[in-house]
């Protein structure tokens, strides 16, 4: 049985380390928390995290590599699904002005790019040019509509 003070004290120190860390609490609902802690539960006896330089270089490119992989799977996708492009504007903390591309295919969304256009005069001409881009990036033959929010 996992002694009370002791669950305690674990709890007491992941909740110390995402206040210090500035990590938002919601990361406690994400599917890969969970499989983080799970992890942790099963490592050998003994086991020590990864070093700064291991999570920023090795296994940085091992998990670039597992979401290409993953992309790759769903942009296959687009052949059978068509492609709808989807852009909306927002404003950041420092209030620019920024357009949000996604590919959606199937149900499934995929972040394409996002520009910051405080400096550019929001016309027809100029939201289309990022447009297109996206256009490009998908393949001229598999997009099927374009969706914008306009604010």
């Amino acid at each position: 049985m996992f002694h009370i003070t002791r669950r305690e004290d674990a709890d007491q120190k992941i909740a110390s380390c995402l206040y210090q860390n500035g990590v938002p609490f919601n990361i406690e609902r994400s599917p890969s928390w969970a499989d983080l802690v799970h992890a942790i539960n099963t490592a050998p006896k003994g086991y020590k995290s990864p070093n700064y330089e291991k999570v920023r270089t090795s296994l940085l490119d091992k998990e670039q590599i597992k979401v290409q992989q993953a992309l790759t799977t769903l942009m296959q996708d687009w052949s059978t699904h068509g492609v709808s492009i989807i852009s909306d504007g927002w404003s950041n903390l420092r209030n620019e002005a920024l357009v949000n591309v996604m590919a959606v295919s199937g149900g499934r969304a995929i972040f394409i790019s996002a520009y910051e256009v405080s400096a550019v005069e929001k016309n027809t001409a100029n939201i289309a040019e990022l447009l297109f881009k996206a256009i490009d990036y998908v393949g001229p033959s598999m997009w099927c509509k374009l969706l914008r929010c306009n604010r």
